[in-house]
């Protein structure tokens, strides 16, 4: 008798052993169940967080998590986490204002972002190389909306409508803001061989030519022959100097490669680093300048940019000319080559660009390593954890521009061309902001 007591009394203990390792269970379960991917519980999309455990790891502070494929799925998935043309495929859009997703051949390309107004100033045209259009748009960092500031744009029904008077943009590359409260862009009017720089009031859109290269009203840079050679300046580089001015691009392969300066009032232009066998050019010691000197970054009074023929990304000194050698790709994608932009939260440039192929590329200056936002950071770039995903995978960024957000962690892309897209750094996730 007292052994099947004693039997009991352990069946009994056993059995509410297993009840209570059952409950652990279990609410381990729910635990699992309620976990999220999305930070955010009162997101519109937190019923579709991810399952997956490194996405879990990792949350988003998106109002989506675009990482997962479901959510990216052409059918059923959401329209911020799908490729941006596939998304104007459909006749959708996101933010409001007109869109460059209903015109033919539209690009967005280079900008800056206004941190006051908490907005992208973005350069975009649209249209064949005959007829193209540009404007200069700004994009609402909170909502994704689009406002034109100046320049041609489509409206209902595609009609062609302009804002601002004055002499109208051709083809729009990059738009920066000046040191006088305007805004100013850089264009290719429709002779191919001429680049200008048109005055742009934030206000009404109103445009006013300032310089315009080969144009005897405009100061131009010309060499010392006897025929006073113009030297030809080049479209893919521009950048407003702290007096001001601007700096632009040459490349001449008689003439000499480099920087150089336009006055702010148009009137005069002069050689700042300058690779040349003409005395009077000739500016500036280091790294020899082949191919085009393009992407220029204004940081600390330095000018950055990049260099095509070997890849290169230079700093230069314009109080003296000399180049200091960044950092160079040995390889097509070890680096961008048309657009920088300094993080200053991870101390880090990050450098895109490259045509028919995506490449986003961050460079440590102080350790020489880098990586690509493709791949993860690993260990030498714990902040950047899981590889991008979601729309901002896709393989179409070209020379589209990029830019740091101002308040956040994240890039801003210009993306399958007439998209802005945000990559959250810490989580790897991207949406589409405004299409």
């Amino acid at each position: 008798e007292e052994a099947r007591e004693e039997a009991e009394e352990e069946e009994a203990a056993a059995e509410k052993k297993r009840g209570s390792r059952s409950e652990e269970e279990d609410g381990g379960k729910q635990m699992a169940a309620s976990a999220s991917s999305l930070k955010d519980p009162n997101s519109e999309y937190a019923d579709r967080s991810s399952p997956l455990k490194q996405h879990q790891e990792h949350p988003t502070a998106l109002p989506a998590d675009c990482r997962y494929f479901a959510n990216q799925a052409p059918a059923g998935g959401i329209l911020m986490c799908q490729r941006p043309q596939a998304v104007a495929k459909k006749g959708e859009h996101l933010g409001s204002g007109p869109s460059l997703a209903q015109v033919y051949n539209a690009h967005y390309s280079g900008g800056f972002v206004d941190v006051a107004a908490h907005r992208l100033i973005v350069a975009a045209y649209h249209g064949g190389s005959a007829e193209a259009r540009g404007a200069v748009v700004a994009v609402c960092l909170r909502t994704g909306d689009r406002t034109v500031i100046s320049g041609a744009y489509a409206g209902e029904g595609g009609k062609q409508l302009e804002r601002g008077a004055g002499p109208s943009f051709h083809h729009v590359i990059d738009v920066r803001a000046g040191t006088d409260g305007f805004l100013y862009a850089f264009s290719v009017p429709k002779e191919p061989t001429a680049q200008e720089i048109v005055r742009v009031c934030p206000e009404s859109g109103d445009r006013v030519l300032v310089w315009k290269s080969r144009d005897a009203r405009f100061g131009q840079l010309c060499a010392s022959d006897a025929k006073k050679t113009p030297v030809q300046t080049h479209s893919q580089g521009f950048a407003v100097a702290p007096d001001g001015g601007f700096y632009l691009g040459i490349a001449n392969p008689m003439t000499g490669r480099g920087l150089v300066h336009v006055s702010c009032d148009g009137s005069e232009v002069k050689p700042i680093s300058v690779n040349s066998n003409d005395a009077t050019l000739k500016r500036g010691e280091g790294p020899e300048i082949r191919g085009f000197l393009q992407g220029f970054t204004v940081h600390k009074d330095r000018v950055y940019a990049f260099t095509t023929q070997p890849k290169q990304f230079l700093e230069i000194d314009p109080s003296t000319g000399d180049r200091t050698l960044i950092v160079k790709g040995n390889a097509a994608g070890a680096i961008g080559e048309r657009w920088a932009v300094w993080d200053e939260d991870h101390k880090v440039w990050w450098t895109a660009g490259l045509l028919n192929s995506v490449t986003v590329v961050a460079f440590d200056p102080a350790t020489g390593k880098s990586f690509n936002a493709f791949k993860c950071g690993g260990p030498d770039f714990p902040w950047y954890p899981i590889a991008g995903h979601g729309p901002f995978q896709i393989n179409s960024l070209n020379y589209g521009g990029v830019w740091k957000h101002p308040t956040e962690d994240r890039l801003l892309l210009a993306h399958d061309s007439v998209a802005i897209v945000e990559l959250e750094l810490f989580s790897g996730n991207s949406r589409i902001l405004s299409l």
